[in-house]
């Protein structure tokens, strides 16, 4: 009942002990805003409720489904050395998958374990890191003198931070005399 007038004559409610929720139709509302009080008239028992503030929590409510959503939070651009990480591991699983390079089953785990970590985190710009691996102008595959060197690289991709396996190919292109632009591993 709103204000001694029935409302709806027969209606289900549903209660866990601490509330009462139902739905009610939408040309009940504005019958439910101009009310100052409402009777639930249950089996046995009557519960009067004063719906004073009624309306203006309504409007509220009304209010913020209607607030447009913000958009998300542009994605965080990852560090310049994380990137370099991502690439130069990009590089070794395809000569790992690609090429006659040996490496144990742990070393396999842990390099595939790392290098989903990092895919993780380069939603931005792994598109484009995907791009530079498959466009590689370098030879994937590591000649018989350079397979030392791809182990190296591989031991210190795994044991090292993203950062300090960073730095250190960083220093190891800087003391090769015949650097090239992407830094050898």
């Amino acid at each position: 009942m709103l204000d001694k007038r029935v409302a709806i004559a027969k209606h289900t409610w549903t209660g866990d002990g601490t509330s009462l929720t139902t739905t009610v139709p939408a040309t009940l509302v504005p019958q439910m805003l101009a009310a100052k009080k409402m009777i639930l008239k249950l089996d046995g028992a009557d519960g009067d409720f004063d719906l004073a503030g009624f309306p203006e929590a309504y409007e509220s409510l009304r209010r913020c489904d209607a607030a447009p959503i913000a958009p998300a939070p542009a994605p965080t651009m990852p560090s310049e050395a994380r990137i370099k990480t991502y690439y130069l591991g990009a590089l070794m699983e395809a000569a790992i998958k690609e090429c006659d390079v040996a490496t144990t089953g742990k070393q396999r785990t842990a390099f595939d374990t790392k290098i989903q970590a990092l895919r993780k985190e380069m939603g931005p710009v792994e598109a484009e890191i995907a791009k530079a691996v498959a466009g590689c102008a370098e030879p994937r595959c590591p000649g018989e003198k350079d397979k030392a060197k791809f182990q190296v690289a591989l031991e210190d991709f795994l044991d090292k931070s993203p950062e300090d396996f960073a730095a250190v190919i960083d220093k190891r292109a800087a003391e090769d005399a015949g650097g090239t632009a992407t830094p050898k591993l």
